[in-house]
């Protein structure tokens, strides 16, 4: 018995999740920037500690969010069981 519902259901839940990984890593990373902000002097330079802290959590989480549900999708593909995907005519561009 194969699980093809359950790993299709995974990869769409995974794909849903990619913006909550991102907000959630920009928060993580406005927090951490505010945090060094607060100990550099002027109000400008905690305010872009935190903006530039934000941006890099968001683009590195969503960064190896994405290369891990790549990796996932991969990795089930690879087993030769998801509908659609036949041995033989990746990359051939065969007209049907």
């Amino acid at each position: 018995m194969t699980w093809l519902p359950l790993r299709g259901l995974v990869g769409i839940v995974g794909l849903l999740l990619t913006p909550l990984v991102a907000w959630a890593a920009s928060f993580l990373g406005g927090w951490l920037g505010a945090l060094v902000g607060s100990v550099l002097e002027g109000d400008g330079k905690a305010l872009w500690s935190m903006v530039i802290g934000s941006a890099l959590g968001a683009v590195i989480s969503t960064t190896v969010w994405v290369r891990f549900l790549l990796r996932y999708r991969k990795k089930v593909r690879g087993k030769g069981n998801v509908p659609g995907d036949r041995a033989g005519e990746a990359g051939q561009g065969s007209a049907r």
